[in-house]
């Protein structure tokens, strides 16, 4: 019986060994590719859109320069002006170039940066600066979506091709709303390295909403004055960039 009752013994020890050790490396079993919302930060998205249209001169400066200055006729091939544009360089900047996902890229990257900011904060995860984050992802998504309408025309949204007007409109309203709920006193420093433009500095990003306002109710002063000029009046009336 005693020898009996040393072998329970042993093996419930084991047992316990045995669960010990597998919820130690529980973590070993997880794909280190599965991540979920809960752990990553809204900021690393709002990076990468920022890096990627910013710092890839492919996208950033070449497309632009390639396409319209051929279209515009004033790229000089053999000595004489060319009049055609270059629709492999458009084809990138939507998005086949390797590397960035081009335009739709930026804008899924941003995207990303929104609805997971939204979701820490409906769940209450979210850290002292990712109220800010997602305003400021928004101001850099309005930006993407008015450079894509100037460049190219109707674009889709909501579930359905709009006109440029309309993606005015959308852009006019998502700067004047995000920057409205912009906290300059929140503490940033935790995604400062994560703002390419100003290091987590939320008056700077006032100020350059503000700014992309005007410029946005000019351009549609073309087909709508009377709301352009509201735009624009009520948008000089905040902070903006005055100098370079």
């Amino acid at each position: 019986m005693k020898s009996y009752n040393n072998i329970l013994i042993i093996l419930s020890l084991l047992v316990m060994v045995t669960v010990s050790a597998c919820s130690d490396f529980e973590d070993l079993n997880k794909n280190p590719r599965d991540v979920g919302s809960d752990n990553v930060q809204p900021e690393y998205f709002l990076n990468y859109s920022i890096y990627n249209a910013q710092q890839n001169p492919h996208i950033a400066e070449r497309m632009f320069i390639l396409t319209w200055k051929y279209a515009a006729r004033f790229e000089r091939g053999s000595g004489f002006t060319m009049g055609t544009d270059n629709n492999g360089w458009v084809s990138d900047y939507y998005g086949i170039d390797a590397g960035t996902g081009g335009a739709n890229g930026f804008l899924n990257n941003v995207g990303l940066a929104i609805s997971i900011g939204e979701e820490h904060i409906a769940n209450g995860t979210e850290l002292v600066h990712t109220q800010n984050i997602v305003q400021i992802a928004r101001i850099w998504r309005a930006y993407l979506k008015a450079e894509l309408a100037c460049g190219f025309g109707p674009l889709y949204l909501d579930g359905e091709y709009v006109s440029e007007k309309d993606i005015f409109y959308y852009v006019l309203n998502e700067l004047k709303d995000a920057a409205s709920k912009l906290d300059p006193q929140a503490d940033m420093t935790g995604a400062a390295n994560y703002d390419l433009f100003y290091k987590g500095d939320v008056t700077k990003w006032i100020k350059y909403a503000n700014s992309l306002r005007m410029r946005y109710a000019m351009l549609l002063s073309v087909v709508d004055n009377a709301k352009a000029k509201a735009e624009f009046e009520d948008a000089a009336q905040g902070n903006k960039i005055l100098t370079i």
